[in-house]
């Protein structure tokens, strides 16, 4: 099985740190990722708001599943119509806190 995680900061990582003890998963990238994902997932130079990039890389790469860890992606434009399941924060979930001051 082949996956994509999408983002680059300390949630991301935690997930492909859980995602590689999988003996299911064959290959784990991450876009854009960062120097500490790189060291257990193969690092693709994407942004997390290029979506059509993305889904190119979904393509031609055959990818199962993409997680998209970063509340920003989903919040703004929602889930990109692509091949492959595509897994995150919905963007209820995703949206910015009430103030408190009212």
């Amino acid at each position: 099985m082949k996956i994509l995680v999408v983002g680059g900061g300390g949630r991301e990582h935690a997930i492909i740190w859980k995602i590689k003890q999988s003996p299911l998963v064959d290959k784990i990238y991450c876009a854009p990722g960062n120097a500490g994902i790189s060291e257990l997932a193969e690092c693709v130079p994407i942004g997390v708001m290029e979506f059509n990039k993305l889904i190119d890389f979904v393509k031609e790469n055959n990818i199962d599943y993409t997680i998209i860890g970063m509340d920003d992606p989903l919040a703004r434009q929602g889930p990109p119509p692509a091949p492959g399941s595509w897994w995150g924060p919905r963007s209820t979930s995703s949206s910015p806190p009430a103030s408190p001051a009212g």
